[in-house]
């Protein structure tokens, strides 16, 4: 598959289960330059030869494509990240990447490898509280005073739809806050799509009433 890239276009470059903003600065048959990605004012500066990941917005549909950062410029003083050797390009449905806030309670447990296809003895398990910081139908920020390590799995007990869900999910960024306070990038894992169809409908109706809060 191939697809046309336009100026001025959004793009989102994906960075463990966080995105960053950017936007199509400039492009050729077979490059594109974009702004350095944002997050709430954290910029990231993907190395050259770095393969990277990123969603491209067009006016009709949303592209997720493979690339490798081919280099560094600077125009107009606003610097720039040349990419170019797209692959795996693939049409993508939008409704599952959407990320909403939420600031609700949950729970979770530590569960390991070898417990992910078997049945898990609770009766042997702690179990830790946390915040439900935000969500999207591909995973969740958890805030909690427990330390996880990067790969380490849980399995979490979301407040989904008047009831709570339970999902496998591995951690896939780590992030000190202040009073041994953790934000952790949470991917889900064997999420069926029913379940996933839940979460993201659990999503939109936090952002309608979101909206209507305002």
């Amino acid at each position: 598959m191939s697809i046309k890239f336009i100026v001025n276009s959004r793009v989102e470059v994906i960075d463990d289960t966080e995105v960053y903003k950017s936007t199509i600065q400039n492009e050729t048959d077979e490059t594109i330059a974009i702004s350095l990605p944002v997050k709430d004012g954290v910029y990231i500066t993907p190395q050259i030869g770095e393969s990277i990941q990123f969603y491209y917005y067009s006016d009709t549909h949303v592209y997720k494509v493979d690339a490798v950062v081919l280099g560094r410029t600077i125009e107009n003083a606003v610097p720039l990240i040349i990419l170019g050797e797209f692959k795996n390009i693939m049409r993508i449905q939008r409704r599952q990447f959407v990320r909403v806030s939420a600031a609700l309670n949950m729970k979770f447990i530590k569960v390991t490898e070898s417990e992910i296809d078997s049945e898990v003895d609770y009766s042997s398990k702690s179990i830790y509280k946390g915040i439900l910081l935000d969500i999207s139908g591909g995973g969740f920020r958890l805030g909690t005073s427990e330390k996880l390590n990067l790969k380490e799995l849980i399995e979490a007990d979301l407040p989904i739809e008047d009831e709570r869900i339970k999902v496998l999910g591995e951690v896939v960024r780590v992030e000190k806050q202040q009073d041994n306070i953790y934000y952790y990038g949470i991917k889900y894992i064997n999420i069926e799509e029913r379940t996933r169809d839940k979460i993201i409908r659990f999503i939109f109706t936090l952002m309608r009433k979101q909206r209507n809060s305002l």
